[in-house]
C-alpha cells in the first residue's frame, strides 16, 4: 500500500516528541492447562500449573502507548499514576516515566489478569482494581496536583500529547490539565463523560462503542457532527474493531474499510497501537484520514503479532518482515533464536526443517542473510544467482521467520553480538564452537537436516 510505505519512509527522518497523560494498568499472563470440568460444578473448567508466577507482565494502558512508540524515532514521555510494581515494569521495558506521582503505601494502579494455554485465553479475564484506584477525594486531588505541577514544570514544547482515559481514576473529578495553553496536537482516547474537560482538543477518538454512550447518537455522521460542535474540535476519529475507522476532519467525512475484514482472535492492545500510530502519523504531516488509515494498519499488525509484541518502522515496510537494522531487539521481552544462510537458489526440505526446528525453540525467529558481496566471497564470482532482495523475500515468505536482515560480513558474529539471541541455530555437520556465536549465545545443531547444497545443486543441473 502507497500510504503505508510513505509513512514508513518518513519515520527515521526526523526526531517527534510525544507526551502521553492517562491511566496505566498492568497486564499480567498465566499459562496453565485446562485438565477437566469442575466435579463441583459442571460450566467451570479447573485450571492446571505448577506455579502462580506469570508468564509475563506487561505494561497496559497509556504506559502500552507509551511502550509502543519505542522503536520509532521518537521521545515519549509517560505521565501517570504508578505504584512501586508497576514502577519497575515500566522501567523494565524502558519507558520514559516523567511524570513521578506514586500511589501511597497500600494503593495500586489495575492488574488485568489472562489465563492461557497454547496461546489463548481460555477463562474470563480477572481485574482487580479500585474505584479511583482505592484513594478518597483528598488523596486523590493532591496525586492529580502533583501530576499537575511535573506537567506544568515540563518546558519542552512535545509535537503531540496523547490523552490515554481509561475511566480509573487519573481523570476523576473533572480533572484537567492545563494542556489548554499548548501548541502542540491534542489527541483524546475517551472513556467516559463529562466530554467537557476535553473542549478545544484537535483530535477526539472513542472507538464506535463509546460514541454511542457519549453522544446518545448510533450514526456515525451524526456522532461527529455531536462531538465536533460540543468539544470545538478539528477532528473526530471513530475506531469500529476490524470493520475499519471512520470520522470527519474539519468539514470532510472520510470512512475506510479494509478490503480484507480480519477477526484476530486475540484484540488486546489493539487501540493502544492505534492511538499511539495515530498520533505518529499526524506528527509527521499526514492528515487526519490518512493517520487513521495507517493507524488503523497499526492496531491491526500489533494484534497479529505474538506474545504481544511491539510495532515498529519494519511494520509498514511493504517488505514486512525484512530489517534494515535489528537494533530494537535489544529491547525485547521474549525469547530470540538466531539462524543464517545464503539461501542461493531457492529453499530446500532441509531449509524448512531447519528454520522450523529454530522457531520452536523460542518466541521469535530472525534469519541472518549473506550479503550479495559476501556470497561472492564464500562461494565464488559466479554466484549468487539470486540478488539479496529476491533471497530476502523467499526466506521472509515463511510463516515461521517473523524477521530477515542482510548482513556483510563472512559470517554473522556482529549481529548475534549486537542482538545477543537465547540459541543460536545451524544445520548440518557443525560442532558448536565452529559455529559463529559460540560463547555469546547457546548453539543448536538442527538434529534432522538432509540439505542438497546449491553448488551440488547446480552440478546436477549442469549436467543433465
Amino acid at each position: 500500500m502507497e500510504l503505508l510505505h510513505r509513512f514508513a519512509e518518513c519515520l527515521d527522518k526526523k526526531t517527534i516528541f510525544i507526551h502521553i497523560i492517562g491511566d496505566s494498568m498492568l497486564d499480567e499472563d498465566y499459562q496453565v492447562q485446562v485438565t477437566r470440568i469442575s466435579p463441583e460444578c459442571p460450566n467451570v473448567n479447573i485450571l492446571l500449573s505448577d506455579h502462580d508466577n506469570p508468564l509475563r507482565v506487561l505494561p497496559g494502558g497509556a504506559a502500552n502507548v507509551c511502550y509502543q512508540l519505542n522503536n520509532f524515532n521518537v521521545i515519549s514521555r509517560l505521565f501517570t499514576f504508578i505504584d512501586t510494581k508497576a514502577y519497575n515494569i515500566v522501567k523494565k521495558y524502558g519507558i520514559n516515566y516523567w511524570g513521578k506521582v506514586h500511589l501511597p503505601e497500600g494503593y495500586f494502579i489495575p492488574r488485568k489478569k489472562r489465563f492461557y494455554e497454547k496461546g489463548f485465553q481460555v477463562v474470563d479475564r480477572w481485574d482487580i482494581e479500585k474505584v479511583n484506584y482505592g484513594l478518597d477525594d483528598i488523596k486523590l486531588r493532591c496525586l492529580q496536583t502533583d501530576l499537575s505541577k511535573y506537567w506544568s514544570a515540563f518546558q519542552a514544547e512535545p509535537d503531540v500529547i496523547i490523552f490515554s482515559d481509561y475511566n480509573k481514576g487519573l481523570f476523576a473529578k473533572d480533572f484537567k490539565l492545563d494542556w489548554y495553553k499548548t501548541e502542540a496536537i491534542t489527541i483524546v482516547d475517551p472513556k467516559a463523560a463529562p466530554l467537557d474537560r476535553w473542549k478545544n482538543c484537535t483530535v477526539f477518538k472513542p472507538n464506535s462503542k463509546e460514541a454511542v454512550a457519549l453522544s446518545g447518537l448510533y450514526d456515525w455522521r451524526a456522532q461527529c457532527n455531536f462531538f465536533q460542535k460540543e468539544l470545538n474540535c478539528s477532528a473526530v476519529v471513530i475506531t469500529q474493531e476490524g470493520d475499519g475507522v471512520v470520522g470527519k476532519d474539519q468539514s470532510d467525512y472520510f470512512e475506510y474499510r479494509p478490503v480484507h475484514k480480519i477477526k484476530p482472535v486475540d484484540i488486546i492492545g489493539a487501540g493502544d497501537g492505534f492511538i499511539a500510530i495515530l498520533g505518529l502519523a499526524i506528527a509527521h504531516g499526514f492528515n487526519v484520514r490518512e493517520a487513521s488509515q495507517i493507524a488503523f494498519h497499526g492496531g491491526l499488525m500489533y494484534v497479529q503479532q505474538q506474545q504481544r509484541g511491539m510495532l515498529g518502522p519494519w511494520s509498514f515496510h511493504s517488505s514486512g518482515k525484512i530489517l534494515k537494522n535489528c537494533a530494537f531487539l535489544k529491547k525485547r521481552q521474549y525469547k530470540l533464536i538466531f539462524t543464517n544462510g545464503c539461501f542461493d537458489c531457492g529453499l530446500t526440505a532441509g531449509h524448512i526443517e531447519c528454520l522450523q526446528y529454530a522457531k520452536s525453540l523460542g518466541d521469535k525467529l530472525i534469519v541472518g542473510v549473506n550479503s550479495d558481496e559476501s556470497v561472492k566471497r564464500l562461494k565464488g564470482e559466479a554466484r549468487p544467482l539470486f540478488k539479496l532482495a529476491d533471497r530476502m523475500k523467499i526466506v521472509a515468505a515463511l510463516e515461521c521467520v517473523d524477521f530477515v536482515v542482510p548482513f556483510k560480513e563472512d559470517t554473522p558474529l556482529e549481529i548475534i553480538k549486537e542482538i545477543r539471541p537465547q540459541f543460536v541455530v545451524k544445520g548440518g555437520d557443525y560442532k558448536p564452537e565452529d559455529v559463529a556465536g559460540f560463547g555469546i549465545a547457546d548453539i543448536k545443531i538442527c538434529p534432522k537436516y538432509d540439505c542438497v547444497s546449491t553448488t551440488d545443486k547446480i552440478k546436477a543441473i549442469m549436467s543433465q
